[in-house]
C-alpha cells in the first residue's frame, strides 16, 4: 500500500508547485479579506472564492497583511464575480490568472443581434438589429425617409431624385418663351407671371419617337390668387412650329395675352 507524504516531507521544488486554496473571502464593498493558515509568499499563486461581485477597483487583505490591489493582465483593475479565482502574489499586487488583458469597449448595442462577445461582465449577446440581409435601394419620394440604425448587409443605393432648374425672363416676343441648355428633359414646368401674380402649371409629354423629332402634346392650366383655374391645350404640333413643345433639354411655350416678366421652374 502506497504511503502518503506530508508537505514537510516534500522537497522545496515540489512544495512550491502546490496551489493552496485559501477559502472564501468576506468583504466590505470592494475591500476583500480572508483569514487562512496557508502561507502566501511572494511569487506564489493560490485559489480562493470571492463571496460577492465587485463594483469598483478591488483589494485583498490576507490575514494581518496590508490590503493590496487585485489586477488582471495589463495592470487593469479586476472585475470580480462571486466565483473561484486563481491569483498570483508578487509581493505588491494580486494578479488574476487566466484573465485577458483588454476587453475593448463594445457593448450589446454595438454587436449584431444574436451574436455574442466576451466582456468584463462575461458573455454578452448583441442586440443591434439587422435591418436588411441584402442590398438596399432607397427610391425618392415626396416625404422624408429614415434608415434606422442597425446592420445593413450589402450596399445601400440612394437613387437620385428628379432634377430641377429655374430662370427669369424679362421680355419675350410673339408671346413665345423658349428655354434651352437644360441638363435634363423636363416633364413639368411652372410659370410664374410676376407682375400679375398668376401661375401656370404645364405638363410636357414628349412623343415616343426620337428626341428632337415630332413632339407630343403640351397641356396645362393656370390659376390666380383666388384659386380659379382654366384648363387649355397649349400646343399639339412639332418643334419646328412656333407653338409650345418640348425637345430633349429644351422647352418652348406660347402664351396669349399681355406680355409680362416671368420666372420659370422646370422639373425632370
Amino acid at each position: 500500500m502506497a504511503k502518503g507524504i506530508t508537505a514537510q516531507e516534500m522537497d522545496s521544488a515540489t512544495a512550491s508547485g502546490l496551489v493552496p486554496h485559501l477559502g472564501t473571502t468576506t468583504n466590505s464593498g470592494n475591500a476583500y479579506s480572508i483569514a487562512t493558515s496557508a502561507e502566501v509568499k511572494p511569487n506564489t499563486k493560490f485559489t480562493l472564492k470571492i463571496n460577492a461581485a465587485s463594483t469598483g477597483a478591488p483589494t485583498l487583505k490576507v490575514n494581518e497583511r496590508s490590503a493590496a490591489p487585485i489586477k488582471r493582465a495589463g495592470d487593469k483593475d479586476a472585475k470580480l464575480l462571486a466565483s473561484v479565482y486563481t491569483l498570483f502574489w508578487d509581493g505588491t499586487v494580486f494578479t488574476l490568472q487566466g484573465e485577458g488583458g483588454e476587453y475593448g469597449t463594445a457593448v450589446a448595442s454595438d454587436v449584431r443581434s444574436g451574436k455574442t462577445i466576451v466582456t468584463e461582465n462575461g458573455l454578452v449577446t448583441g442586440n443591434l438589429p439587422v435591418r436588411a440581409t441584402g442590398p438596399t435601394t432607397v427610391n425618392p419620394t415626396s416625404s422624408n425617409q429614415t434608415l434606422y440604425s442597425g446592420i445593413y448587409d450589402g450596399s445601400i443605393t440612394i437613387k437620385a431624385g428628379g432634377r430641377k432648374a429655374s430662370g427669369y425672363i424679362g421680355s419675350y416676343n410673339d408671346n413665345l418663351i423658349q428655354v434651352t441648355g437644360l441638363e435634363f428633359q423636363p416633364s413639368l414646368v411652372v410659370i410664374q407671371f410676376i407682375s400679375i401674380g398668376r401661375y401656370r402649371t404645364v405638363y410636357l409629354n414628349s412623343s415616343s419617337g426620337p428626341v428632337g423629332s415630332k413632339m407630343g402634346m403640351v397641356a396645362g392650366a393656370y390659376c390666380d390668387a383666388t384659386g380659379a383655374e382654366a384648363i387649355g391645350r397649349l400646343a399639339d404640333d412639332d418643334y419646328s412650329d412656333r407653338k409650345g413643345a418640348v425637345s430633349g433639354n429644351s422647352f418652348r411655350l406660347r402664351f396669349y395675352g399681355d406680355k409680362t416678366d416671368l420666372r420659370w421652374y422646370a422639373y425632370e
